[in-house]
């Protein structure tokens, strides 16, 4: 009724159709009700409306994707509305072959995993790097993000030692290949591979074609894991910022330039999450110097 009392105004006052439309569109896309799947707790909805609305968050949440006709059918009978019928409901929907799917598209959103879609390298210094390694090494944190989730300890996300590795990827971490495809190797005796930081995908999703950034990766772990964020630098301070020349390592050039003032303040919560990455090049590979000799502190 709003709505409708919307375009007509709408109408008047432009002498149109297109010009109430407009006005109609621009509230629903403006309206939490229109955009979000969820109901507000004062609100009034009647029982069927309600396990319908049930039903689409909770395929949205597994699937990611609108309800099937079966799920409709359930939330009709009324079976989402007890606590037997709803996980009764939620195992048969985890069990789908669409719950592997929603997650993987959990896990390649959450992580910025697209990015490897179109990344490239310098085939001058990563010349085992190709488009296939790029999904390899998507194919690995997908299938790890999946097998953690199916354990159930979510932690191990950060802490686990197992890795899914093929012959490319064994290159890359400098362990044995033993098969053709896929298969799970416990990387114990590697202390620096441990947890979703360490894998190839992760690391190389924001990594340059040449070289990598402690910041950018620090930014990295401060977005994605820590749900928090720092301004971006005001354009000013980008047009005084000159390049630190002189064969220093990523943690010294940025100490120099974090010692200003100007910027300490973002500095000091990004460079830290970046420093224990630094040892870790553009596709993921572990080297204990850098490209000019130096040794690599990654405390």
């Amino acid at each position: 009724r709003a709505l409708v009392a919307l375009l007509t105004r709408g109408e008047r006052a432009g002498r149109s159709f297109a010009a109430g439309a407009h006005l109609v569109l621009a509230a629903l896309l403006q309206s939490p009700g229109f955009l979000y799947r969820a109901s507000r707790p004062d609100t009034r909805i009647p029982e069927r409306a309600d396990a319908y609305t049930l039903a689409s968050r909770l395929s949205f949440l597994i699937w990611d994707a609108g309800p099937d006709e079966r799920l409709l059918e359930r939330a009709e009978r009324g079976e989402l509305a007890t606590t037997k019928g709803l996980l009764a409901t939620t195992d048969a929907m985890l069990a789908d072959p669409r719950a592997r799917r929603g997650l993987r598209a959990f896990a390649e959103d959450w992580l910025g995993l697209y990015r490897l879609d179109v990344a490239t390298r310098s085939p001058r210094i990563f010349p085992r790097w190709s488009p296939a390694l790029n999904r390899d090494m998507k194919e690995q944190t997908l299938r790890f993000v999946e097998r953690i989730a199916r354990e159930g300890d979510l932690m191990r996300l950060f802490t686990d030692t197992r890795a899914d590795l093929n012959p490319a990827l064994a290159d890359i971490y400098g362990v044995p290949s033993r098969g053709s495809g896929f298969e799970l190797v416990d990387l114990a005796d590697h202390p620096h591979r441990i947890g979703l930081l360490t894998q190839p995908a992760v690391l190389g999703a924001f990594a340059g074609i040449e070289s990598v950034s402690i910041v950018d990766r620090g930014l990295y772990v401060l977005r994605t894991f820590l749900c928090e964020d720092v301004p971006a630098p005001p354009d000013s301070l980008i047009a005084a910022f000159k390049p630190i020349e002189g064969k220093l390592t990523q943690r010294q050039k940025f100490e120099k330039h974090a010692s200003a003032i100007a910027c300490t303040g973002c500095h000091m919560d990004i460079d830290p999450l970046g420093h224990p990455l630094e040892p870790f090049d553009a596709v993921g590979g572990h080297h204990d110097e850098d490209e000019h000799g130096n040794v690599i502190l990654s405390s």
